[in-house]
């Protein structure tokens, strides 16, 4: 929990005012809205309490902001139903799960992922990253590039959950370049047709766990 706590507070102070960040461990959920439970009644006793340790987060988030809502339902596709004027996202590991709420004055849309750092094996980056991303790993010291690779996978997810729902489709992993810029922020170059051309975001990485947000601003 220590690095999950670092991680919230280095991506948080990295956003700045009007975005709300929250996070904790996945455990065994015992209190939710009927309705909030009703979307995972039938999945896995491991997807609950993914799902709701995940919902949970999120309205503390909307708390912080001072505009919880009883229910954050499912849209079609799967994406969370934020109350109107808020842009938010929820992201879960094995063992955490993380969500980020922004007032609508702040930005257009958002996206948060946590991935673990190990699951971004070396066999995997050939399919996942651009040749600029792989030079750019061959460049990283040795000791750090493992974690490299997890944020550039983590930031990829988080621009995928930023702009799908406004979009509504696929990003394909060779369609979203990352560039880390100063230790903590993020330059996403998208390639697809109709959307923008590049998105923000920050990011924070521990030993076995990357946590990435991207932002979409007004007029992108």
């Amino acid at each position: 929990m220590n690095e999950l706590r670092q991680l919230l507070r280095r991506v948080q102070d990295g956003l700045g005012e009007g975005f709300a960040l929250c996070g904790g461990a996945i455990t065994a959920a015992t209190e939710a809205h009927p309705n909030e439970a009703r979307l995972v009644a039938t999945a896995t006793a491991r997807r609950k309490n993914e799902f709701l340790c995940g919902r949970a987060q999120a309205h503390r988030a909307l708390r912080q902001l001072g505009c919880d809502t009883p229910v954050i339902g499912r849209a079609a596709a799967g994406a969370p139903l934020w109350p109107a004027g808020v842009a938010g996202s929820i992201t879960h590991s094995r063992r955490y799960c993380a969500a980020l709420a922004a007032k609508g004055a702040v930005c257009a849309a958002v996206g948060v992922d946590m991935t673990q750092t190990h699951r971004v094996k070396p066999r995997l980056w050939d399919k996942l990253f651009t040749r600029a991303e792989l030079a750019g790993l061959a460049n990283t010291p040795a000791h750090e590039r493992q974690r490299h690779a997890a944020v550039l996978f983590s930031a990829k997810e988080s621009a995928y959950k930023c702009l799908f729902p406004r979009y509504g489709k696929y990003i394909g992993f060779a369609q979203a370049q990352v560039d880390c810029k100063d230790g903590r922020q993020l330059v996403i170059t998208i390639s697809k047709p109709g959307y923008p051309s590049h998105i923000s975001g920050t990011y924070a990485c521990g030993d076995t766990h990357a946590l990435t947000v991207a932002l979409l601003p007004y007029g992108a």
